[in-house]
Formats: structure tokens, sequence, C-alpha cells
């Protein structure tokens, strides 16, 4: 009887300790924050846990674009990897369920690449999303019998059911976001973000102060464009001028910048 009360307790610390995980994990305002809720959670809750990962399918570089937007909170480069659909596939042989067992250096190196101290077991649990496998939330530790093929692993499970869901959403709320202030003809910045940045600039001006320069292009007689040629046609035309106006600027600034230099040296 005290054995079963014993377990009772243990199960009621891990299930608290991943509801909190889970808790703040929807309240994440970001992707960055996201990972570093997930990991450092598991982390600081079990301290047997040496080292906890995500390892996720980017093919469109959706996931790293949306980290390399963010600056905060810095995450470890073990945190969050990117991982192809063979190694990933190869996890969970031919069904998506956990995989409980020994760590070697081969997937030590793949799912937790900057952690230096040798991992002796691992617990990975599948991330599924609409029926299809998108990543892997690991777990580690330098015990050998930590994590074995024959446990439990219904609250790991659900922690991951939960993180697929979480990363999701913040990924959908980040495009949402982006399209509200992006053309979806053109995929440049819109009237909206353009107000935006205006009010930042001139904020900034007002304290800094120095020159601020706005450009402002206009396209010649595009009324007849689409009047002869079609609308269709017309679309081509705005998203060339588009790509070359941006091109134009990067390289007008890149030019600026070598110019100051060179000009700092002499």
């Amino acid at each position: 009887m005290a054995q079963i009360q014993a377990q009772i307790r243990d199960n009621e610390r891990i299930w608290l300790g991943f509801r909190h995980i889970e808790v703040d994990m929807i309240g994440a305002p970001s992707l960055r924050e996201l990972i570093k809720l997930l990991i450092g959670g598991i982390r600081d809750t079990f301290p047997n846990v040496s080292c906890a990962s995500i390892a996720c399918l980017d093919p469109d570089y959706a996931l790293a674009r949306l980290l390399a937007q963010e600056t905060e909170p810095r995450l470890d480069d073990s945190e969050f990897v990117t991982i192809s659909r063979d190694s990933l596939e190869s996890l969970f042989s031919d069904s998506p369920r956990p995989n409980l067992g020994p760590c070697n250096a081969n997937l030590q190196s793949v799912l937790f690449p900057s952690y230096k101290d040798q991992l002796a077991s691992m617990a990975l649990m599948p991330l599924v999303l609409r029926g299809k496998l998108i990543g892997s939330l690991n777990q580690a530790s330098r015990h050998p019998t930590h994590y074995q093929q024959n446990a439990a692993t219904d609250f790991l499970e659900h922690l991951a059911a939960v993180s697929a869901m979480c990363i999701d959403n913040v990924v959908n709320r980040e495009r949402l976001k982006a399209d509200g202030l992006t053309d979806p003809l053109t995929n440049v910045a819109n009237r909206r973000f353009f107000d935006r940045r205006l009010h930042e600039e001139l904020t900034r001006w007002s304290r800094r102060g120095g020159s601020l320069i706005c450009m402002l292009v206009d396209i010649d007689h595009f009324k007849q464009v689409n009047d002869t040629f079609g609308h269709q046609v017309g679309d081509r035309v705005l998203r060339q001028v588009a790509d070359l106006s941006i091109r134009t600027v990067i390289s007008t600034i890149t030019i600026a910048g070598l110019c100051f230099r060179s000009y700092g040296r002499q």
C-alpha cells in the first residue's frame, strides 16, 4: 500500500509539472519563447533530465525565418534542431510511437548536438499534427536506466501532443500577422506596415535628430497597361517593379555603406 501511495504522489508531481509547462506554452507570444518555456520547463521540473530538445521538419524554412526574426530569448544550439524526413522517420520505425531506450553517439549528435557529456538513455516523443509526423520532442539523461523501453509514456505523449498544437498555433499566428502587413500580390510590405514604420522612424528621428529620407515610387501610365494588356499583365508588371525596387534599394544601401566605410578609413 505504501508503495502504491508513493507512486500516486510521484504521478501527481509529474502531472503538475507537465501541466505548468503546458499552460505556459499556450500563452507563449513567439516560437522562441515557446521553445524556451518547453525545454527549460522540462529541465527545471525533472532534475534527472540532462537535456531536452525539439527536432522539426522545416522544408520551406518557415520555422527558421521565424526564429531569425526574433532575438529573445536566446536559444542554445541543442534546444531546437531541424531534421530531414528520412532521419525523423528512422527515429520511430514504422509508426509514430514513443521511442525509449539507450542513446548512442550518433543520435546524440543529431538531436543534442551541443551537449558535451555522454548521454546514456533517451525518450523520443513524436510530434504529430493532423495525422502527419512533423517532429520529435526529445529528452535524454546521463543515467542508463532513466528511460527504459517498457516505461509508461502517457504524460510524455500528452505533452508532445500539446507541443505540436502550440507550435502550429504560433506559426499560424505569425503567418496571419505577416499577411496583415504584406501585399499578397507583390509580397512586399503594405500601407499598414508603412504607416507603422513611418511612426517608428519619426519617433526615433525626433529623439536622435539627423537626416530622415522617405522615397516614394510611382508607375507612370500604369492604367494604360491594364487597359491594353489586361490585369494579369498588370499584376506581372507590379511584381517586377516591386522586385526591381527592392533590389535597387538594397544595392543603394550596400554601396552607401561601402563608401561610408571607405571614407572612414581615409
